[in-house]
């Protein structure tokens, strides 16, 4: 898949999927850096994506195997609060296992539960 023809919003969602690297996310006007790991996230003008528990899911599963990957990935879903809106994704149990998955994925690099238990 090519970012370069995709909206901004294609090249985030896939981004989240794991179906882009997070280097992608340039075309789309958006930044983002690592300082250790610290995320910083800028864009050029305004953008907020609702996510999908399904989308983060996918994207846990692409990069599990890839634990450096899997690192700054979540650490860069948890840090993209200017682009990235995760509230809605905490309405439930399994949902709220999600995010804590990411937490320990972004410190990490693993994933101590099954993505299937939730």
């Amino acid at each position: 898949m090519k970012a370069d023809s995709l909206t901004r919003t294609e090249i985030l969602t896939e981004v989240i999927r794991g179906k882009l690297p997070l280097t992608a996310l340039s075309e789309g006007g958006i930044q983002v850096k690592f300082f250790g790991n610290i995320c910083q996230v800028e864009t050029e003008t305004p953008l907020v994506y609702h996510p999908s528990s399904s989308e983060l899911k996918a994207g846990l599963k692409y990069y599990e195997s890839h634990p450096e990957e899997l690192k700054k990935w979540a650490g860069f879903i948890l840090s993209a609060s200017p682009i990235l809106d995760l509230d809605k994704i905490e309405s439930n149990e399994a949902d709220e296992q999600l995010i804590e998955m990411l937490w320990s994925a972004s410190l990490s690099g693993k994933i101590n539960d099954p993505l299937e238990s939730i």
